[in-house]
């Protein structure tokens, strides 16, 4: 095995041992620019689920290489601004992990990123992820800086994971996205267990 593919894979394994960073759907004291700035990489299952889009966006023509990330983007600040207007979902929490595992097949089966059936369902996801965000806000005074901190972060990894599997890509051919994709879809089914 690749040593840079059983290094990632030694650091998402990692994660397993740290509980406390499955879920941080708990609600927020203050709903800030720096609290939406700190959730995506807080939140590890909005962490897996941004990083998963991007990578899997690679697998794409190069005209439609940003259209899952802008989906995802998209939906998560709609489903925010429905989140802090009230509207839940019932097994919000069940969801999210569904999303990783939905994610994590998407990579795995090597699915070109621009099926529009797939795009769909990552609006849908990434939406569940924006409506857990927007409940959990104690206040909407703040909501344009909460707003603005989640989204920046999120596209930030989107970028990231993009790079990183285009580089990945060029070294190693669609083994890492194989790997990742799995990687992504037993962490989800170890956050379902831990619900």
């Amino acid at each position: 095995m690749n040593r840079k593919i059983g290094m990632s894979l030694a650091l998402l394994v990692s994660t397993l041992w740290v509980p406390n960073l499955a879920l941080a759907h708990d609600g927020h004291t203050s709903a800030t620019l720096l609290n939406g700035l700190a959730h995506p990489l807080t939140g590890f299952d909005h962490l897996l689920a941004a990083l998963a889009v991007g990578l899997w966006s690679i697998n794409s023509g190069q005209k439609q290489a940003w259209l899952a990330p802008l989906v995802f983007i998209g939906a998560v600040g709609a489903g925010t601004l429905l989140g802090t207007l009230g509207l839940t979902l019932p097994f919000m929490e069940t969801g999210l992990v569904a999303s990783l595992l939905f994610f994590g097949s998407l990579m795995f089966m090597n699915a070109k990123a621009s099926a529009t059936a797939s795009l769909l369902v990552i609006g849908l996801f990434a939406s569940v992820h924006g409506m857990a965000h927007g409940s959990e806000m104690l206040s909407s005074a703040s909501l344009l800086g909460y707003l603005t901190g989640i989204l920046t972060m999120t596209t930030a990894l989107l970028v990231v994971a993009r790079l990183a599997s285009a580089t990945a890509q060029r070294q190693v051919g669609t083994v890492a996205l194989k790997v990742s994709g799995a990687s992504v879809a037993v962490l989800g089914v170890f956050l379902e267990l831990s619900i």
